[in-house]
């Protein structure tokens, strides 16, 4: 059997966890196992037995301590696998049909998503201060062209906020 480490791209945006943890999972029902995840959608797995695995992602910025955190997780059954772009990643062998959460899955995710939206609003503050200083100086068909790629990314940044947003409402309805 192979046993060397195999990299696996795969994107997920902001408010795709669930996706992200299903798709975790799959992969250990496959036999490969998440070693790490890197920046970029990059992925790095163990191949092994396949297994029924449940992944979760979890923010950890409300503790103060992460030692603490990961004692408390590894308490209630999950194993630290590492973190990325502020999520902590576990995993815990499951026995049933029903997945397990752990103990503030909702809040901890609302938590997280507020991060992400404070995020976005400052990248978008910072952009506009760059632009509106930029254009000042640039020659009119450079402020044109300029002004037409921020419309773009305006809506981008738009979309982003509409989809956490989402996400947010339907964990508040939750908690």
């Amino acid at each position: 059997m192979h046993s060397e480490p195999i990299e696996q791209k795969h994107w997920f945006w902001p408010w795709q966890d669930q996706e992200e943890e299903a798709w975790l999972g799959e992969m250990a029902r496959q036999g490969r196992h998440l070693l790490e995840a890197g920046p970029s959608g990059r992925y790095t797995f163990i191949p092994g037995a396949p297994a029924a695995v449940a992944y979760r992602l979890d923010d950890n910025s409300r503790f103060k301590d992460l030692q603490e955190y990961l004692r408390l997780m590894e308490e209630d059954g999950w194993e630290h696998v590492g973190a990325m772009n502020g999520w902590q990643y576990f995993r815990k062998t499951v026995d049933s049909a029903a997945p397990p959460e752990n103990y503030a899955d909702a809040e901890a995710k609302l938590h997280r998503y507020n991060r992400v939206a404070e995020r976005f609003m400052w990248g978008t503050a910072v952009y506009s201060v760059i632009l509106a200083v930029g254009s000042m100086y640039w020659e009119s068909s450079l402020a044109l062209a300029a002004m037409g790629v921020s419309t773009l990314v305006y809506a981008f940044f738009a979309a982003l906020f509409f989809k956490i947003n989402q996400r947010m409402n339907a964990l508040k309805r939750r908690v």
